[in-house]
């Protein structure tokens, strides 16, 4: 018997995270003293994992340097980790849409570059425990 799944990414397929994440950029660079980015410019940096992300949108010449680098990114991983918790709602329409495929049958999953600690709260947020037959970061 063939099985029907439908695999989703989380980020901007099921859920808007790009506010938590410009929340997140925001927080770390005022701690570091450097410069706010709208909405745009870290839409713009997002979908190519942390570090690209962090090189675009932190000042370049704290970037380069290796031992700033490093403060960045943990600084960087504790405001993404708060503000990921914070996310509590799919795009209008999506729980709709996966309640109508559970009932026809099908198994979803989530499959997320995000690491999976945080895949798995945001999941546990947004959907009644075992909606999701499967989710990983």
């Amino acid at each position: 018997m063939k099985r029907k799944v439908l695999i989703f990414d989380l980020d901007g397929t099921l859920v808007d995270t790009l506010p938590s994440i410009t929340k997140a950029i925001n927080m770390c660079a005022e701690h570091f003293g450097y410069p706010q980015k709208s909405s745009e410019e870290v839409r713009l940096a997002v979908g190519n994992g942390v570090d690209v992300l962090l090189g675009e949108t932190m000042p370049c010449s704290e970037w380069e340097n290796l031992d700033q680098r490093v403060k960045i990114k943990t600084y960087f991983a504790s405001c993404y980790e708060i503000t990921q918790r914070e996310i509590d709602s799919c795009y209008d329409g999506i729980s709709e849409v996966l309640e109508y495929a559970k009932s026809k049958g099908f198994s979803l999953a989530v499959l997320s570059n995000k690491p999976d600690a945080l895949v798995q709260i945001i999941v546990k947020n947004l959907f009644c425990e075992g909606f999701m037959d499967k989710s990983m970061g």
